[in-house]
């Protein structure tokens, strides 16, 4: 699994640059492992990665919620029109910030 992690001075930027009262609309492009990783010494029981982010979820959800955010959408992605060759994706999440 890859993502895309912003540096210090993007977030800086982006905050300085959105207008405080604009809901911020997160796309996720989630594509799952057949077996999750997890770092040695982890107490994390194996499963797929699938189950692990289902578990991640549920702490990020709670998150998500506390700061007025919710789910726009959860859907299989079928195919992708625009994407780099090979690249595929699970699901997509779309994750509505206030």
């Amino acid at each position: 699994m890859s993502s895309i992690n912003p540096s210090r001075e993007q977030l800086a930027s982006f905050a300085s640059q959105m207008p405080a009262d604009t809901p911020i609309l997160m796309l996720n492009l989630l594509r799952y492992q057949p077996q999750a990783t997890y770092p040695a010494g982890s107490t994390q029981t194996p499963c797929s990665g699938r189950e692990a982010y289902a578990r991640y979820s549920r702490t990020a959800l709670a998150k998500v919620r506390g700061v007025g955010g919710h789910v726009e959408l959860l859907a299989t992605a079928h195919v992708a029109l625009i994407a780099p060759p090979g690249e595929q994706w699970d699901e997509l999440l779309l994750v509505r910030y206030p």
